[in-house]
């Protein structure tokens, strides 16, 4: 006589095989599933012949394996499921030789395992079907709608192939395969196109000056990324909502942006107080003053005949009040050179005096900078290669820092601030290129573009701290503090989640360019393959919610 032991191998061995579809070993695994049951029950009580359903609470055939192993048999039963339909088509397999192997095969069905290793074995047999080629007359009928057109194919193609149960229709499963082909492929191609509309949605000077904010470590929100309204309004209201953590990112993009600006004239500070300001200008004051301490300005018969036909130019195009202030610069430059010598303390004094001039603006502002730029020119050309170069980075600092002053003279500036936005105005008249990058940034990627009146919020407020909860209204007593509680729990909460991200620097980098449809877009290309795999499933819940009588413990219903 076998011993429980054995009976218990002889029935793993044969439910195995029954997985299948193989009617003998669902016999045999009945028979020691009888005699397990026999064994184990007391001897006044005859056994009776179990059910799968039983037999299966006897034993259960994933005790054991391994996360692999259940993988590996799910993608094996996927096989087995498709050649066991394959052969009820062909009449060599019959209906309860289906229900059999769905029933056996549900313990590892109900194993996260099984699971995935069933599904990308079905993925994989869907995928590996053929559809329609891209020659033909049928190809050329179906046009732009081909990728459809083989998708549904291969879903029909598939489901028709798929073993057909008690309560089951092959004609149904065919049909549901073949419209979840389509609409995955409807998905997937609606998601590549929304993808492709993002990327393109930006203009090629809105991406320059994202990446250049990227480039100088200010980090972004995601509606510094994109043109979509609904995002940045989203965004907009986080600042409203407890632990959204925008207060905070706010604050980060303003020091980044702070720190940016700083650096072009040699301050590296996230906040550019009045001290952080004197001190640059006392250093790029020093600079200057090292650089011409040891050496002076040639006015050179070049550099005065420049002069001059800058000084005819204005008398030719501007009236005569206003070339008479041109040939006073003029005559002022030319009056401080002794033997064709200026100074380096005179070069920065008449420079300085020419700046002021300029803020004229028009006509005298234009002609008045060109003189300026002449003068420049011949105290590059006075002084050697090194200090050429330490000159130009120095003056370039010191324009930035003249530009950066005005800024810090707007609201913003009280705090040490530089608004963003305000440097595109200043830049208009001329500007560095370091300053001309960071404006557009400000106007192009940092600007508020949701207004905000406070209304709203505090409207919204204003319901949940008076018990009306997010949906506004009042209440009173402990049903208006419950009810103010659940408010700013759920406010809480959207803050929490929902507002952390939207104000994270990652969350942008996702956004940037339509990476996160992209990346859905490259995910949904397997619906195609995948939703198909569904369709007896889908019949059988159409069929459920249809058909009268149905009874939830009916085997028939189980499917895979």
């Amino acid at each position: 006589m076998a011993t429980q032991e054995q009976l218990e191998e002889a029935l793993r061995a044969s439910m195995q095989k029954a997985r299948s579809g193989d009617a003998r070993a669902a016999e045999l695994a009945r028979r020691f599933a009888t005699e397990l049951q026999a064994m184990r029950q007391p001897a006044q009580q005859p056994a009776q012949q179990p059910t799968f359903a039983q037999a299966l609470e006897q034993f259960d055939p994933t005790e054991g394996m391994s996360t692999f192993d259940r993988v590996a048999a799910g993608a094996g039963k996927s096989v087995a499921d498709t050649w066991l339909g394959l052969r009820q088509l062909v009449g060599n397999a019959s209906q309860e030789e289906v229900d059999n192997a769905r029933e056996i095969g549900g313990p590892l069905m109900n194993t996260a395992g099984g699971m995935t290793g069933n599904i990308a074995g079905q993925v994989a047999q869907i995928a590996a079907l053929p559809g329609i080629g891209a020659g033909g007359r049928v190809a050329a009928a179906a046009g732009r709608g081909l990728p459809f057109v083989n998708a549904a194919v291969q879903g029909a193609a598939f489901a028709g192939s798929q073993g057909v149960g008690a309560g089951e229709s092959r004609i149904a499963n065919t049909a549901a395969g073949a419209a979840l082909g389509a609409a995955g492929q409807g998905i997937a191609s609606g998601l590549s196109k929304a993808a492709s509309t993002a990327k393109a949605s930006l203009g090629p000077e809105v991406l320059r000056a994202i990446e250049n904010a990227r480039r100088l470590k200010i980090p972004l929100n995601v509606a510094n990324v994109t043109d979509s309204a609904p995002v940045r309004a989203a965004q907009s209201v986080t600042k409203y909502l407890p632990f959204s953590g925008a207060s905070r990112a706010a604050a980060k993009q303003q020091q980044a942006f702070n720190r940016a600006v700083g650096k072009t004239f040699g301050a590296d500070a996230t906040t550019l107080t009045d001290d952080v300001m004197r001190q640059a200008r006392k250093r790029l004051g020093g600079e200057f003053d090292d650089i011409y301490s040891r050496n002076s300005v040639e006015i050179s018969p070049d550099v005065a005949r420049r002069m001059a036909s800058i000084e005819r130019e204005a008398f030719q195009d501007m009236t005569a009040d206003q070339a008479g202030i041109i040939r006073n610069q003029v005559e002022k430059v030319l009056s401080e050179a002794t033997d064709g010598l200026m100074t380096g303390q005179k070069y920065q004094a008449v420079r300085t005096s020419l700046q002021n001039a300029e803020k004229a603006g028009g006509n005298i502002g234009r002609m008045v900078k060109a003189v300026r730029s002449a003068l420049d020119d011949a105290a590059a050309l006075s002084v050697g290669p090194d200090d050429a170069a330490r000159l130009k980075a120095v003056r370039s600092g010191w324009a930035n820092l003249r530009t950066t002053e005005d800024a810090l003279k707007q609201v913003a500036g009280s705090a040490g601030n530089v608004r963003p936005t305000s440097l595109f105005p200043l830049i208009r008249k001329g500007s560095t290129p370091e300053m001309r990058v960071l404006a557009k940034v400000g106007q192009n990627v940092l600007k508020e573009t949701i207004g905000d009146s406070g209304t709203g919020p505090r409207n919204l407020w204003a319901g949940i701290l008076t018990g009306g909860g997010l949906g506004g209204g009042y209440a009173g007593g402990l049903a208006g503090a419950a009810s103010a509680a659940s408010g700013l729990a759920q406010l809480a909460g959207v803050g929490a989640v929902a507002g952390r991200v939207l104000n994270t620097n990652t969350a942008s980098k996702l956004l940037q360019k339509g990476r996160p449809l992209s990346g859905l877009a490259k995910a949904a290309k397997v619906l195609p393959r995948a939703l198909p795999v569904a369709a007896p499933a889908a019949v059988v819940d159409f069929n459920i919610g249809n058909v009268s009588g149905y009874d939830p413990s009916d085997p028939r219903y189980r499917g895979n």
